[in-house]
């Protein structure tokens, strides 16, 4: 039986955590008459498999043909909820998505659409007195084979990881 180390390789430094936390991560929040979209701040839809942790703007637009209201109900997130929006009007809400399942529903047409928030791929380290967030990316290395796969089964030198 082989030998598996995990652990998490650094692939690149970032700006610090402080400098990152006082810009929230915008998102777009299409309600209508058919249900909710949530798209990235480039516009593409947030993918299944969620998003990260971190402080968000979510612009809720109202793209039905009634009056629609969002609210955001998860991990230490309650009562936030637009006004309800007539057709073609937007509001804004500010929230920090933890790691966990929230739900964003609609409470006029009671459509609600889930959403996973996963922890960071980030660490933070220590370089020269000051401190960084390093990039991560789990791996798996053989203690057998002296080979690692990242997720996507694909063989990395944790060395230049």
């Amino acid at each position: 039986m082989a030998a598996v180390a995990r652990f998490a390789a650094s692939s690149q430094f970032a700006t610090p955590a402080s400098a990152r936390a006082q810009a929230p991560i915008p998102y777009t929040a299409v309600v209508n008459d058919s249900g909710i979209l949530l798209l990235t701040g480039s516009g593409t839809p947030v993918p299944s498999s969620g998003i990260t942790s971190a402080p968000a703007a979510v612009t809720v637009i109202n793209r039905g043909t009634g009056s629609h209201a969002l609210s955001i109900t998860g991990p230490g997130v309650s009562g936030k909820h637009t006004p309800t929006l007539t057709k073609g009007h937007s509001s804004r809400l500010s929230v920090t998505f933890m790691v966990g399942t929230y739900a964003l529903t609609d409470t006029l047409s009671h459509r609600s659409l889930k959403l996973v928030v996963r922890a960071p791929k980030s660490a933070e380290v220590a370089v020269s007195g000051k401190t960084h967030d390093a990039i991560t990316e789990e791996i798996e290395c053989s203690l057998d084979t002296h080979l690692c796969t990242n997720a996507q089964g694909v063989v990395v030198n944790p060395g230049s990881a």
